[in-house]
């Protein structure tokens, strides 16, 4: 027999109830242990997996920190530093006309009068006012038509009030075309297909990117008896100002097809015409040139006009 007796004097009562509610807790715990172990749980037997030993961090060189200067290279070379200047920038195009046939002959003038002509590729006729032909031209003849608004060159402004584009080409008289102050031509002009014009000069002075050229700027070549080669199809160029560095240029053009060795030399002009700097590029097959100048001499010349050349000689 198992007797509970008064303790401190504290009823019995209590001392059953403290002594029921301690075999409880531990019940319950034994409890806990008896289903952690039948469910397989036991605690990892295996040496922890070793850490790598630390490595030693490097600090990174600060701004402050001065670090070891190698001997300079070729490589190293740094180009002089422009006057911040710029360039000029220019883009565009001459394209070929709308291809036309006459229906009758044309007599040559200096004033505008209807034209009857026919698309060469549709057969449609149409009557054209206000057309410019400055040369004869006969009944059923092949020729160029460009429609008045036509522009061949974005970027350029005539700061004269009398602004025109001058055609010439070998063997053909000088003709000269009116335009708006962004070079918009001001009358449809047709020209017989087989003698078309050489060169184009856009007669100064004319402003481009801000800069007034007294000059002008020109394309082509005036005694090139080469009709329909002379003038680039699409172009862009990019020509140092004064003071920035010759490397700075840099253009693409596209010409039709040349049928032997031939150059594109883009020349800037003195306020005498002479060439201060010249850039030039060689002619593909495809009629595609890229003009990527290395020099790193900075621009010290006049820059009064540009002419673009198309030409049998880079120099």
């Amino acid at each position: 027999m198992f007797y509970i007796e008064s303790v401190g004097g504290l009823p019995k009562e209590k001392l059953s109830k403290a002594w029921t509610h301690t075999l409880s807790v531990f019940g319950l715990l034994a409890a806990i242990v008896t289903i952690v172990s039948f469910l397989g749980y036991h605690p990892s037997r295996e040496p922890a997996p070793k850490q790598p030993a630390s490595q030693p961090q490097v600090k990174a060189p600060s701004k402050e920190e001065p670090r070891d200067n190698p001997a300079p290279t070729a490589t190293d070379f740094k180009p002089p530093k422009p006057n911040h200047t710029g360039t000029i920038h220019l883009e565009g195009g001459f394209p070929p006309g709308q291809p036309m046939l006459t229906t009758d002959a044309v007599q040559a003038g200096e004033q505008t009068a209807p034209l009857a002509l026919t698309d060469s590729r549709t057969s449609r006729s149409e009557s054209v006012s206000e057309v410019l032909s400055p040369l004869p031209i006969g009944t059923k003849h092949p020729v160029a038509l460009w429609r008045k608004g036509t522009r061949f060159v974005k970027g350029i402004h005539f700061s004269s009030p009398s602004s025109h584009l001058h055609l010439a080409g070998a063997g053909l008289p000088g003709v000269d075309i009116p335009t708006d102050a962004d070079g918009r031509i001001q009358t449809n002009l047709v020209w017989p297909l087989d003698r078309i014009f050489t060169e184009v000069d856009y007669v100064g002075p004319v402003e481009i990117s801000g800069l007034a050229l007294d000059g002008g700027l020109s394309f082509g070549d005036p005694d090139s008896a080469e009709s329909g080669k002379t003038l680039p199809a699409r172009f862009s160029i990019d020509v140092p100002r004064p003071g920035e560095i010759l490397g700075a240029s840099r253009g693409d053009f596209t010409y039709p097809s040349p049928s032997d060795a031939r150059w594109v030399r883009v020349e800037a002009l003195s306020q005498s015409g002479g060439a201060t700097a010249t850039w030039s590029a060689s002619i593909d097959s495809s009629g595609s040139a890229s003009i990527r100048d290395p020099r790193t001499d900075l621009f010290s010349g006049e820059l009064a006009g540009l002419r673009i050349l198309y030409s049998k000689s880079g120099t």
